[in-house]
């Protein structure tokens, strides 16, 4: 018995020895496992508050603080006189803080584009843009009305991410006058935003779309300000903690003369056409008008669908056809004598004989007067503007000569304006027509450039530029119409591009070719001024509509020449008829003729 009973407890003592060794290894577990526990929470602590410090600080600070932008004043723009051509008026914004976007305000996004009547993927698009951390609030409605603001303010505990702003937007106080030099602003693009990274644009900001505006952004935009706020948890201001104002853009003085510039647009409107008037020795532009145009106004407000299809039964409004190139006809005419009396082609005594046709080959050009001239000069050749003395000079030419002295004057070269868009023009020559017409160069090709049709095309300015040159004795000016940034008064310095070389006796020659066209040839409209003057006239073909656009060239004085002025009426009729006249009328507004 005692026996069993000592076995029995020493099967007890060993089965009691195991239990304790298998419960101390599950201690030890229990304790590693906890270990493991608390430097996983370490370390995701030491991640979080010492790893990852700056990145939650960020996060917490944009919670924080919310800047509102202070929108700078854009510089306004004024004529050479003083007077504003645009100005700067005070509207209302709405903006949204992409830091404080919640699904529920998201499901609120149809509703706010309805009342802002704007599509609600426009709204998420710019929000996606900016980004969910920027602190910076997105401009989504600019120039908003007062009915407007009285619904947002209604709802604004509802929408807290929601903002109105008080800034600035453009006025024309003219209207449609010089619309085409001074261009609009609209709000920047993504892909001008792109472009302009480097330059702290933002999502809603403006930005000058044509014209001046856009020629002189980085002058008129200004530097944004900011109020630097506090906010508690549901976006309400707690305190303002610092403001930096903003700084305004630059007022420019253009050389535009206002009261010029109206006289030249009431002249040409209801046409097709454009203007140019400038001082021949500073390449100052006084005037520049192209019809039809357009009020910038309508770009700073909602467009009514009424507003936009009037627009639309208009003839290419917004192209400025004063920087678009046309055939220019027989204002070429210039070039072409200039080139031929310096290559010694000709002279002044050089005689022609005119009989209103000429023969390349087995081709017949035909001259503008069937019956012809009979023996004329350069002198007549210009006055009365003679095809078949032109056909005549090209084959002597030749185009490649022809193309030299056409770049020389400016034809197929951009003038260098301070505006976007000018057209470079067509100088043609071999090369050019095999290259866009895979056909080789033939006479006929020369004989219709030496009188500005075929495939040479040339913008009203590129004109201008081209009859100061012979007006000025040969200097090549580049066009100008900024006067000065914030000042009234500025060095009158040209500057010139380039000096043409045909000798002052040559171009002697071809001016008084031109005065002549004035007082017995086809510009004769222009003889009854009280200022004498000089002139080309042009009736260039216009193929694809089968009509005539009708130009003048011209300059004033003709003793001592000041202006120039260039006017084109595109599919207009003959230079002569409809060019002309309102060249002289120009000349009245100059000259206070009252005749």
């Amino acid at each position: 018995m005692s026996f069993l009973l000592e076995k029995n407890f020493s099967v007890e003592k060993k089965n009691f020895t195991g239990s304790k060794k298998d419960n101390n290894w599950r201690i030890v577990g229990l304790f590693l496992f906890c270990l493991l526990l608390l430097s996983i929470l370490g370390l995701r602590l030491w991640y979080l508050q010492v790893y990852k410090f700056s990145h939650y600080k960020e996060r917490s600070e944009e919670n924080r603080l919310r800047i509102i932008p202070i929108t700078p004043n854009r510089g306004l723009i004024f004529d050479r006189n003083g007077k504003v051509l645009i100005d700067n008026r005070t509207s209302y914004s709405v903006l949204i803080y992409p830091v404080k976007i919640t699904d529920d305000l998201r499901k609120k996004v149809n509703l706010l584009s309805e009342k802002l009547d704007l599509k609600p993927e426009v709204v998420i698009q710019k929000l996606k843009y900016a980004g969910p951390n920027s602190p910076y609030p997105i401009d989504i409605k600019h120039d908003i009305d007062q009915n407007t603001i009285s619904y947002l303010l209604e709802n604004r505990l509802s929408l807290p991410a929601l903002t109105i702003e008080h800034s600035i937007s453009r006025v024309h106080p003219e209207k449609k006058l010089a619309s085409h030099i001074l261009g609009y602003t609209g709000e920047i693009t993504y892909d001008e935003l792109r472009d302009l990274k480097d330059k702290e644009y933002k999502v809603g900001n403006t930005i000058g779309k044509t014209g001046i505006e856009r020629s002189f952004e980085d002058s008129l935009r200004g530097i944004e300000g900011g109020h630097y706020i506090e906010v508690d948890s549901i976006g309400r201001k707690k305190r303002t903690l610092k403001t930096e104002p903003p700084t305004q853009g630059n007022n420019l003085h253009l050389t535009i003369d206002m009261g010029l510039q109206k006289r030249v647009e009431e002249l040409l409107e209801g046409k097709k056409s454009a203007a140019v008037v400038m001082d021949v020795n500073t390449g100052e532009i006084l005037a520049m008008a192209s019809k039809p145009d357009f009020d910038p106004n309508i770009f700073y407000s909602r467009i009514s669908s009424k507003q936009w299809a009037e627009i639309q039964k208009l003839d290419n409004p917004f192209l400025n056809r004063s920087i678009s190139a046309y055939a220019p006809g027989s204002i070429f005419k210039v070039i072409t004598s200039a080139g031929a009396l310096q290559m010694n082609i000709l002279d002044q005594y050089t005689s022609f004989y005119s009989r209103g046709y000429f023969y390349i080959g087995k081709y017949r050009f035909g001259d503008w007067n069937p019956y012809g001239f009979g023996y004329v000069n350069i002198d007549k050749a210009l006055a009365y503007s003679i095809d078949t003395v032109y056909y005549e000079l090209s084959l002597k030419m030749g185009i490649d000569k022809m193309k030299f002295y056409a770049n020389m004057f400016g034809a197929g070269v951009k003038t260098g304006v301070d505006l976007p868009g000018e057209s470079k023009g067509i100088m043609p020559n071999e090369a050019w027509k095999m290259k866009y017409w895979k056909m080789p160069w033939f006479p006929g090709d020369s004989a219709n450039t030496s009188i500005g049709q075929g495939f040479v095309h040339m913008s009203p300015l590129q004109a201008a530029v081209m009859t100061a040159a012979i007006a000025n004795g040969g200097k090549i000016l580049k066009p100008r119409i900024l006067k000065s940034i914030n000042s009234k008064t500025e060095d009158d310095k040209p500057e010139i591009l380039r000096r043409v070389k045909v000798s002052a006796k040559n171009m002697e020659i071809v001016k008084h070719g031109m005065r002549s066209a004035v007082t017995y040839g086809t510009a004769s409209a222009l003889k009854r001024l009280t200022v004498t003057s000089a002139a080309k006239t042009g009736s260039a073909e216009d193929p694809p509509n089968k009509k005539t656009h009708g130009w003048v060239v011209s300059f004033a004085p003709f003793e001592n020449p000041k202006y120039t002025v260039v006017v084109l009426m595109q599919n207009g009729g003959h230079g002569g008829d409809v060019a002309a006249p309102i060249a002289r009328d120009i000349y009245k507004y100059l000259y206070k003729d009252l005749k």
